[in-house]
């Protein structure tokens, strides 16, 4: 046996084996080639074509142009929008957390960002679910982070400007007095 990774014949260029069909060639002689040509002259279009007497049913034609597309089921696709909305709706509700932290409104800074880490934990779960919602694995990681980031600063924020946070909870509004 030689060391030749082409001499097994299944072989690859690259020295591995795959499945792939073995065609043996064969030099032909002149009259052989001359004589095949000759035969598939002789053919016309009525041999080519099914006789009725042959009991051949109506003649069935495929749309060559739909064969090629890949068609992925509709839970995957249901997954990966599901990702995308978790995703973006997480983000969206650390963003308004964010805002409303800035604001020093921590009681609902805090409202919100409780969901958004629920749902950057759910985006990261459907992630990895099928091959098409794993494209949004990164983006939904970073909503988590970010959500979790959002939710920390809210709790980060009182201890940092040493604020209570029981005066920042939001205060019943009082009613002004109604004549002159």
């Amino acid at each position: 046996m030689t060391d030749d990774p082409t001499s097994t014949p299944n072989a690859l260029p690259n020295g591995g084996n795959g499945n792939r069909k073995r065609v043996i060639a064969r030099e032909l002689a002149a009259s052989e080639i001359e004589a095949a040509n000759l035969r598939a002259a002789a053919l016309t279009p009525q041999a080519l074509e099914p006789r009725p007497s042959e009991g051949i049913g109506p003649v069935v034609v495929v749309d060559p142009t739909v064969l090629g597309y890949r068609h992925r089921r509709s839970s995957h696709h249901r997954v990966y929008r599901w990702t995308q909305c978790c995703t973006l709706l997480a983000a969206a509700l650390s963003v308004a957390s964010i805002f409303c932290t800035l604001g020093e409104d921590l009681f609902v800074a805090r409202w919100l960002a409780a969901p958004a880490v629920g749902l950057g934990v759910v985006a990261t779960l459907l992630a990895g679910r099928t091959s098409l919602s794993a494209r949004w694995r990164g983006w939904a990681i970073a909503a988590l982070v970010f959500a979790a980031t959002a939710l920390a600063l809210t709790w980060a924020l009182p201890a940092m400007t040493g604020e209570d946070p029981n005066d920042l909870k939001p205060k019943p509004r009082q009613q002004a007095p109604l004549g002159p």
